[in-house]
């Protein structure tokens, strides 16, 4: 009868007889294989000066007949403002008024404002007074600031009164907006 031992001893020493013929025959009876395909070497031709040179030329001719276009883009600016004002009256705000000297052409004036609206005025009682912020809502938009903020990235909040809020930018230009 055959044991358990004898079973692992045969297919272990079996396993081993295996691997070693597996190793050893290749090198002993068997011929070597030849390779399955001989590479062949591509016929490159060498370019030469004259190539380069008429290549060069040929280019230059190219883009000496393309005349190029001043370029419109500004990579600074997200989009071109849009002048919703006749063309007469854009860039003027309302209640000013550029007069050009004689012999002169008009000085563009800075670019209309965006319409901005009061709409609310929060107020908070505060050991020092009462501290006001103005709702300001404009270019889809909406601002919640105190004195001080900027609105718009135009506008600086001068004052907030109970009814009124009065903003001024850069150029000392100051608007009124009343809560309605």
């Amino acid at each position: 009868m055959v044991t358990r031992q004898v079973l692992k001893t045969l297919s272990l020493g079996g396993g081993a007889l295996a691997t070693w013929l597996a190793v050893v025959a290749p090198h002993g009876s068997l011929q070597p294989s030849a390779p399955a395909a001989v590479p062949v070497q591509a016929v490159t031709r060498a370019p030469k000066t004259a190539d380069f040179d008429a290549q060069a030329e040929r280019l230059l001719a190219r883009t000496r007949a393309v005349t190029q276009r001043a370029s419109t883009r500004n990579p600074f600016r997200f989009s071109a403002p849009k002048s919703t004002a006749p063309a007469g009256l854009a860039g003027t705000r309302p209640g000013s008024a550029v007069v050009p000297a004689a012999g002169q052409s008009p000085v563009p004036a800075a670019p209309p404002p965006p319409p901005l609206t009061l709409s609310g005025i929060a107020e908070k009682n505060t050991p020092t007074g009462v501290r006001r912020t103005a709702v300001i809502s404009g270019d889809g938009q909406l601002y919640l600031v105190g004195v001080g903020q900027a609105v718009a990235g135009l506008y600086t909040v001068v004052s907030i009164h109970p009814e009124a809020v009065v903003l001024r930018d850069a150029t000392g230009f100051e608007l009124r907006l009343v809560l309605r």
